[in-house]
């Protein structure tokens, strides 16, 4: 999104200088040229400042701590802040990962179990997600569990992916 941001701002300026040295439409106005520069300008910042922006996370200050982990499945109790920066913020979507005692991330399922409101965007503030269950396959030993949140803040940004967790899990006697 930033490159083709900056290939349209690029290509705007060009535009514009070739049309002031040869101008079949009448002279160009101050007026005009002041929206023309604005207007290159905006799309410029746009493409300059979402990059650093889609970076920053959505949800700050994580705690997860793990409250049950059966054969196969784990629960996990998480918190977290939205800082009032980032309350444009729409979350888009959530994937759980499980890191096997070999080092291996997989994708795996999830369920919000007792979120009040699972998968809506949120207002800034301290909010408990509550337990959220992942499920496995038995076969893998679980070292660490962790979601990835993705969230678009505004149209002209990148996705922003924010990392929750990892969090350690307990082996099983």
């Amino acid at each position: 999104m930033m490159g083709e941001l900056l290939q349209i701002t690029a290509g705007a300026i060009v535009a514009y200088s070739a049309g002031q040295r040869v101008n079949h439409h009448g002279p160009r106005t101050p007026m005009l040229d002041r929206i023309i520069w604005s207007v290159i300008g905006a799309a410029g910042l746009m493409a300059v400042l979402g990059v650093p922006l889609s970076r920053l996370p959505v949800v700050v200050e994580v705690q997860m701590e793990v409250v049950d982990h059966q054969p196969g499945e784990l629960r996990v109790h998480i918190t977290g802040r939205k800082p009032a920066d980032r309350s444009m913020c729409e979350l888009r979507g959530i994937d759980a990962y499980v890191t096997s005692s070999t080092g291996r991330q997989i994708e795996v399922p999830w369920v919000a179990e007792d979120d009040p409101a699972p998968g809506n965007t949120r207002p800034p503030g301290q909010h408990d997600f509550g337990v959220w269950r992942l499920t496995y396959p038995t076969s893998i030993r679980v070292t660490q569990a962790s979601w990835v949140a993705y969230h678009r803040c505004a149209w002209w940004m990148p996705m922003t992916r924010t990392q929750l967790g990892p969090v350690q899990v307990p082996g099983l006697s």
